[in-house]
């Protein structure tokens, strides 16, 4: 409990910095595979007491990116607490966690640029079609009444912090059930 509410104050300091503007990221090189590796074994004891399972991949032939440490860990911290809180009526409760090369394109088939993909999959019942277009914005919830609690900042502060290292955010609906959020890090 006392480390929910410690992401819950984190994620509205964090909002009250993206809403002054002051919400920054500092990229440095940096081993990004450890700093996923690191955030993930971080959260394995809570995650694995609350009754989900969490998996790794990292790919061999990571490219170079810049980054900042702590907006990373944030990034998955919010990510797989989501996937945990969201998956807790599934029967398959297994959140993987994957970190590869991403080649960047053009819808005319250019080529643009590559960087690294950190991604989150759960098992869990996925995000209502009427709820994608809003994914993103602050405050934003879903409308069940069984819905975890929660303020709704996580995935706004996931968007803002992928933007500030000129990355995006996405989401897919996974075709059995689930929900596949990708985070790119440009070179």
């Amino acid at each position: 409990e006392a480390a929910r509410l410690g992401r819950v104050v984190s994620n509205v300091l964090g909002f009250t910095r993206l809403e002054r503007g002051a919400l920054h990221v500092r990229p440095e090189s940096d081993d990004l595979a450890a700093v996923v590796r690191d955030c993930v074994d971080r959260q394995r004891p809570a995650l694995e007491a609350a009754g989900a399972r969490i998996d790794l991949s990292v790919a061999d032939d990571l490219p170079a990116v810049r980054f900042d440490r702590d907006a990373v860990a944030e990034i998955l911290q919010n990510l797989i607490d989501n996937a945990e809180k969201y998956s807790r009526s599934a029967k398959d409760r297994s959140i993987t966690v994957s970190l590869n090369c991403r080649q960047v394109g053009r819808e005319d088939g250019r080529f643009v640029g590559s960087g690294a993909m950190i991604s989150v999959c759960d098992r869990g019942p996925g995000i209502p079609a009427d709820m994608r277009r809003r994914l993103f914005r602050p405050f934003a919830r879903g409308n069940r009444n069984d819905a975890p609690a929660g303020l709704g900042l996580g995935l706004a502060l996931v968007k803002a912090l992928a933007e500030a290292h000129g990355g995006n955010v996405s989401y897919e609906a996974r075709p059995d059930g689930g929900s596949f959020f990708m985070v790119f890090l440009p070179r």
